[in-house]
This record gives C-alpha cells, structure tokens and sequence, in this order.
C-alpha cells in the first residue's frame, strides 16, 4: 500500500502502441475455431491468446471423449486440439490445477503449462465450460515449444539461494545474515508470457523465495537463470492487504506476527483502549460479509481461511524503519497495520484482497500483472468502503478516494483517486505520460493500477472520458463483474490487454443473469477503450535510423555477424581481470543467427570486443546497431553496463555519446567504468538507435563495445547484431537481390527440405521469401524451407532496403523433388540365357535420365556405363551375373541383376 519511493526511470525501449481488438489468425488456423467466434494472437508470440465463441454458439467438446468424461479431461482435449495454435504442443504439454464453478451451472478449469517437464511462469489456460461442457471461451498465454530447451541446470539450488540472497541483501540494504532461503525450484522464465522487461525467450530459472528474520514486510521470489545464477527478476510476495482475530503489537518491534496472542476473537468483546482493534475488527468482517454476501465465498481462500490481523505493528529491527510504523501490507498468511492503519476500512478491504487474488487468479506482483494486483485491490477495497458504516462518514469528494481515512495533517490520508487518478500522477489510461515504465516498485504497480481505477469508476458511475462516454452499471454490477474476471479469467501473468478482453468476455457471460443485459457491455468496452488497455507494450526495435521525413539510411557498412569464422570483424580484449565474456553466440540475434554476446561476469572485470580494422566514415554519418541487454542493478543503483568507444586511424579509444544510454554506473562499488554514462538497467529484448558521428566524416575509425562489471553478483550481460554505419538520404533506387546458394536452377533433389542463402545490393536490407503460390514472407538468409511434397517448386527471394523500397524483380530458383527410384530393365542378354560370346553386349534403360554403372560378377567393370556397354576382358565359361546400378538426376538410387552363361 505504500507510494514507492524509487525515482520512476522511463527507457526508451518501451513504447505503449494500439492493438488491433481481433488480430487475424492465418486462414488454416483460425478455421479451427468456430465461425464468428473472435480470436487473439498474442503480439509477441503469435500465438492464440484469447478465444470468445459467439454468443449461443459453444464449441462442442472434443469428439471421442468417453460420455462420463471428467470436465478437466474436457478442458485439456480441447487444449490438446489446438495446441499448435495455442503452443502447447510437442516438449510443451498443460496439468490441470484448479476448477471454479461458473455463473451459468458451467465450469473454469485452469491449467499450467510446462515446458519438458518444468512449470512456466505465467503460462496458464482457462477453458470455460457451460453445463453440458461445452467450450464458451479460452484465455491465456504459452511460451512457445522448443524442442532444444535444456531442462537440466548447472547450477544447483544450494549456490542459486546463496546468490539469491546476496541480491536481497543488497537491493534492501540488509545484512545477509538475516536473510532466509526457501521454496527453491526450477521454473521456466519468459518475459513474453509473464510480461516486464528482458530477452524474449524461455529460460530455466530457480524460483527461490528469500525473506527476512527483521522484517516481515521483506518477502522476495528471487528468479535466476538455472545455469549462469544470474538475475531474470526479482519480485516482491509482500503485498501492501469469518473468524476473526486480532493482535496488538503495541509499537513494540516484531511484535505479533504471526498473530499469537489475540486481544479479540470472533464473537468476542474488546474492552481495551487501542483504537485501531475494533475497526481492523469490524473492517475484516466487513470484507469477509462483502465476499460472503454476494458471491458465497467462504473467506478469502474460499474454504474459511482465518482473517487474522495484527495492529500497531512495527518492524523487528527498528532501523528498518520508524516505528510506529506508516504502512499496512498482507504478507501472505495474515494482515500487518502500523499504528492507526487499520482506521481506514478501503484500506483493510484492499489489504484483504490481495489474500482474495492470492486464492484466485494468483496475478504476479510484476509489471502489468502486478499493476492489475493492486488495482484490484483497490477496486474491491473501495465497493467495501462504499458498502460499510464508513461510507455514512464519507462527503461526495470522497467518494473514489482510497485510504482517506488515514491520519493526516490536513485531514485526508489519501493516496490513490481512481476518479481521478491523475491526482496523484497515476496514469488514467495506456498512454498517459504518467504511465511508469520502470522496474522499480515492481514494475511501476502502484503506480499503472490507475488505468483499471479509472476504468472501474467509469463502469460504476459513468462519465465522459478520453472520447467515451459511458453509463454507469452500479456497484454491484461492477463488483460481480470483476469477481468473475478474478475467478475464472484473469492468469498470473495477465496484462492489460488480457483484462480489458476478460472484462467484455466476462460481461457477455454474465447477461441474463444478475440483472445484466447487452447494453451493459457495450459500457464495459467503451470504458476498455476510454482507458485503452487494449493496447501492448511493444518493443521500439525499429527506432527510426533518420529523423528527417522522406530520407533513409545508406550503408557504407554492415555486418549482421553472420560471416564464416575466418571472414569474422570483430575481436575481443581483456583490459581489466582475467577471464573474457565476449564471444560470438548463435543463441539470440535480431537478424539471421549470430551476435556479438559478453556475460555480464560476478567478477570485476573490463573488457571490449573491437572492429579488426576501421572505416571510412562518411560526413554527416550514423552508427546503427541493435542491440538487447540486461545488466546487474536494482531499485538503488545501476551496477554494471556498457559503453561504446571509437578510434580514429588507430588512435587512442574515446567514448562516444550515445544518446540510448540509460543510467551510469555506481561508483559505490569496483567497477572499472564506475561514473560512466553507459547502458545499463534492462531491455526488453532488442533495440536499435543511430548514434551521431558528429566529427568524424571522412576519418577511418574503429568502433568497440565495452563492458565493466564489479565483484557482484552478475547478470545476462549484452547481445549485439546487425552494426552499421549509413548516412541519410532520398533513396528512389530498389535493391536488387541474389541468390548465392541453395538447389540450381532446373536440379533435381530427393530431399523434401532446400535451403536458401541470398544476399542484397544493399547493405542493410531485409528480406522477403516466396514459396510456389503462397505469399511472400519475412525471411533471413539462409532460409530453410520445406517440408515440401514432390513435384516442382519455385523459391523467390526480394530485398526491401531500408527505405522500404521493394526488389521488383526477385532472384528465382525452380527445382524439382523426385522422391521415386528410377525403374530399371535390362533387355540382354536375357535372364538365364547362354551366350557363345565372351565379351557379350549389355543393353539396359531408365524410365528416366540415369546415370549407370556395370559389374560383373559384383565387380566394378565399368564407371557410367551406357546401353549396348560390353566388357572389355574375355570372361570365363560357366555362369556369370551381371548388376545394373543407376541413380536418377535427384540422387535416387536403384539396382538390377541378371544372370547368364557363356557356353
């Protein structure tokens, strides 16, 4: 509940674009579903991430199930029948883990998906029943097969909790000694699926929780790369939340947590004279009867879960923080308030509800899933406080308002306006400047829960914003509507996008019952849309390398470090340290397969991978490079990073001013590079800049990528493909494209696969690819294609460069596949004959071109032979056999005997 304190730092890697509400599915997948149902693609892995069948119009269950068939072996068959569109077929597979009573008498069953074996973060799927089990929707996000996904680590849990706890230690500032580690476990990470910032891939991570002996606030999941220990994440499990019991901690430093010794129970009486039991008392009650009342939840977990809080809570170690304590948090098990917090019941209520999503969708305390964590919380915290005796107390300009009742001078302790939550500069929509993109505070969670605010009021009361307008439903409408989405919508790694879909998805359900009608979500998706969370946070890849309208980059060098290992440009040097990171990596690159690639080392260390020789570079010229990076660092400080540097005609190094660097390094610790503006922090995934030459037109320089690391703990370090150097221009003229390797032209080959390498005459061009009819695709060189049938097929290739400008001739390749051996006869001698003739004449065919070679006796007498061949040496009296062997124009290969006598 607390305002983070972090400084909200924007990169420039994200940017906040539209998505299309139904994002076309290719033709033969989007068939698979039924006519008019709506389908979405996740923008980062195109796979199927949201299914709605029409209304009236569920997808039968899967054919041949046994009619008594369990409802989660429902669920998984049809996840199972889409499971390309879905990726969650081949290494990847789904266990079912929980089932929900829907509205209607139907169900939802959620699922996790693995990866060979091993649990993904934020991979899950719900598929919704109605009553006869049929399929009404399906939602939720895969990352996508690997069949080369190692699932076995380097590294074992005993050095991932030591590292884990090191992080801890230091991005808290407390000591390690009064840290602990538990729950390790191997996960797969993947920030497509789970959302945040990082390389777009799946990795094996430990998960290790790691929590404090002196503060129990201080509760952290800990996500490290299994094999290098290095950090993919770490994210807070202390979430700032009818049998009641209360403790008082009296101000005393970790007093009562766990709540061991109430001072009131359920049913009790308090004769005390703490102020703050009776309301933590009540306000729990109130929460519980909210839930109780409309939904017939039974607690928070549904199953009676003990509503414990302790009140005037403070920290065991009083340096941790003042006491009393300014705060109030759920941390899992029970509530924890500092002196008066429980005064406020929109405060107990959003407290509380972090238990209530805890049971329910499980939404990660992380970027956007965590952003929707708090906002729900804040939801659910203000219905309460609009439906309890607080509410009697509350004036209209308080109504919306969360936390008003805390102490304050000026007597609002407000913190969040979901009317307004510009107030408190939260974002009331995607694309306000207010929306943090940020890893501290989780991820900007405090911060973004002001989209869904602002979006919660509007579908309660209504109003006129950002171009919609909107009638409100009531309370209640609202709050039945965001249960469902909670109960059986909403994954843990669900982002905005998947929230505003849930919320008309879960609207649509919910008509003919409860009061609900069509109207209503007409007003749900217009407050969708006034708060535009249909909208992605999307990689900015493709910066644009020229500022000015009308002109393109030109290329006076490219390397794509796709060159054979002698032809490489590039060569590393330790300057600091003993062990080089840098290497060539075939493992992440933006473009065909290989990138320049330094670990980000837990040792001090300086280092830099070099141009072997330099370039003329051009006036008025540009360095471009793409580049994806993720760096040691934390909420405090920017530890280790990456600098870029020139020399000129074999001059001293110098740096170069790059303006994408994103922070400077710490001179707390032993960086080499510490007080260095460089690139530091984390991306998401690849991103590209051009970087002003200023000066050194017409010089021959050289350029380096160098990495300084201190004697912490590391990190995945850099990745570098596709550098070039390019001025900027008008470009009228297309590029034209060649083909340098794959089958030639008019060949035969009996394989079904046939790759292709190209090459453009213009250095920086992408490509496009075309097989037979189909249409032309993104493509790299080499590109493989296939498996394709027998038959004759036609590859093209075009270049695009850089100004978009297409190869309006594309180099061409035909060939044929001929998978059939060549059908062979021998005409004479005939079989069993007896010849006079000691050198006999063999006459042979193909029903198609061949080559041929004779033997006798099994004997090579003749390479290539042709029909009418007779054998050079006299053979023997007595009987002899002669063998055919051929092979068509594609390599096919067949044989042919026949035996005879010479007389």
């Amino acid at each position: 509940m607390v305002i983070p304190s972090a400084t909200h730092r924007v990169p420039r890697y994200l940017a906040v674009v539209p998505v299309i509400a139904a994002l076309a599915a290719p033709a033969a997948a989007q068939a698979a579903f039924p006519a008019g149902a709506q389908v979405q693609r996740s923008a980062e892995t195109g796979q199927v991430s949201f299914v709605t069948m029409p209304a009236g119009r569920p997808d039968p269950r899967p054919q041949g199930l046994a009619p008594g068939a369990a409802p989660a072996d429902v669920g998984r068959a049809y996840l199972a029948r889409h499971g390309d569109d879905l990726g969650v077929g081949g290494p990847s597979a789904v266990r079912a883990v929980r089932s929900t009573a829907g509205e209607r008498g139907g169900r939802t069953l959620r699922y996790q998906q693995t990866l060979k074996g091993i649990e993904v973060m934020g991979g899950e799927f719900n598929v919704r029943l109605d009553r006869d089990d049929n399929v009404t929707s399906l939602n939720g996000e895969a990352t996508p097969p690997d069949e080369d996904f190692d699932a076995t680590p380097d590294l074992d849990g005993a050095a991932a909790e030591r590292t884990a706890i090191a992080l801890v230690a230091r991005g808290s500032k407390e000591r390690p000694g009064t840290l602990r580690a538990s729950g390790t476990d191997l996960k797969v990470f993947d920030p497509r699926v789970i959302g945040g910032p990082g390389f777009r891939r799946a990795t094996l991570a430990y998960t290790v929780t790691v929590a404090s002996t002196v503060n129990d606030e201080l509760v952290r999941l800990v996500v490290l790369d299994a094999d290098t220990g290095n950090k993919l994440a770490i994210i807070d499990q202390t979430q700032e939340l009818k049998k009641r019991s209360v403790c008082d901690g009296a101000n005393t430093p970790g007093a009562q947590v766990p709540c061991t010794a109430p001072v009131l129970n359920e049913g009790g009486t308090y004769g005390g004279s703490v102020a703050d039991v009776k309301p933590a008392y009540d306000y729990a009650g109130a929460t519980y009867d909210f839930f109780k009342s409309r939904f017939n939840r039974d607690s928070l977990d549904g199953k009676g879960l003990a509503l414990k809080s302790t009140v005037r809570y403070c920290y065991p170690a009083a340096e941790e923080a003042p006491c009393p304590l300014a705060n109030a948090f759920w941390n899992g098990t029970q509530m924890a308030y500092g002196d008066t917090y429980a005064s406020a019941d929109d405060v107990v209520g959003h407290e509380l509800s972090h238990g209530f999503t805890q049971f329910t969708s499980g939404l990660y305390y992380y970027f956007q899933s965590g952003a929707i964590n708090e906002s729900m919380s804040d939801v659910f915290g203000e219905l309460i406080d609009q439906k309890t005796v607080q509410a009697t107390k509350d004036t209209a300009a308080d109504k919306w308002k969360i936390g008003e009742a805390l102490p304050a001078d000026d007597g609002d302790g407000s913190i969040r306006n979901m009317k307004n939550p510009t107030l408190f500069e939260d974002p009331d929509r995607m694309g306000s400047d207010y929306y943090a993109l940020t890893t501290g505070d989780s991820g900007g969670v405090h911060t973004n829960s002001g989209v869904n605010n602002k979006a919660a009021f509007l579908m309660t009361d209504g109003g006129t914003f950002n171009g919609r307008t909107v009638t409100g439903l009531g309370l209640e409408k609202v709050a039945r509507l965001y249960y469902v989405v909670e109960t059986e919508y909403l994954t843990s790694g669900s982002e905005y996008l998947d929230l505003g879909l849930a919320l008309g998805a879960a609207c649509d359900a919910l008509v003919g019952t409860n009061s609900f009608v069509a109207a209503n979500c007409v007003e749900v998706r217009d407050a969708v849309a006034a708060t535009e969370m249909l909208t992605d946070e999307e990689l900015a890849d493709d910066e644009p390398p020229c500022a000015v309208a009308g002109q393109f980059p030109k290329y006076s060098y490219f390397d794509d470090m796709e060159q054979a290992v002698a032809a490489r440009g590039w060569t590393s040097s330790v300057i600091v340290g003993t062990t080089n990171p840098w290497y060539y990596w075939n493992g992440y690159a933006t473009s065909g397969k290989m990138t320049l690639s330094a670990d980000d080392l837990a040792t001090r260390s300086d280092s830099a991978m070099a141009m072997k020789t330099g370039v003329v570079v051009p006036a008025n010229s540009y360095l471009r490079l793409r580049h994806a990076y993720q760096f040691d660092f934390d909420d405090f400080d920017d530890y280790d990073g990456g600098v870029i540097e020139y020399s000129v005609s074999g001059g001293a190094w110098q740096p170069l001013d790059a303006p994408g660097y994103s922070g400077t390094i710490s001179s707390e610790w032993d960086n080499p590079l510490a007080g260095r503006d460089a690139y530091t922090y984390v991306s998401a995934g690849y991103v590209a800049e051009s970087i002003p030459l200023t000066g050194l037109g017409g010089k021959t320089v050289r350029f380096r990528f160098r990495l300084g690391t201190d004697s912490a703990v590391g990190a995945f370090g850099w990745v570098i493909d596709d550098v070039g150097v390019h001025t900027c221009g008008a470009d009228t003229t297309a590029p034209a494209t060649t083909l340098t390797t794959g089958p030639a032209e008019g060949s035969f080959k009996n394989t079904t696969t046939a790759s292709f390498a190209f090459t453009s005459s213009e250095k920086g061009s992408k490509f496009e690819c075309k097989v037979d009819a189909a249409p032309f695709f993104p493509c790299r060189s080499p590109e493989a294609v296939g498996p394709l049938a027998a038959g004759a097929h036609t590859f093209q290739v075009r270049a695009v460069d850089p100004a978009g400008l297409k190869d309006a001739s594309p180099s061409v390749r035909h060939w044929t596949i001929d998978l059939t051996k060549p059908v062979l006869t021998i005409s004479s001698p005939a079989a069993g004959a007896t010849v006079t003739d000691t050198t006999p004449a063999f006459t042979f065919s193909a029903n198609e071109p061949a080559t041929f070679n004779c033997y006798i006796d099994g004997v090579l007498r003749k390479t290539g032979c042709t029909s009418g061949w007779a054998p050079a040496t006299a053979l023997s009296k007595g009987s002899h056999t002669f063998r055919l062997d051929a092979k068509d124009r594609a390599g096919n290969a067949n044989t042919l005997s026949r035996s005879f006598t010479v007389a």
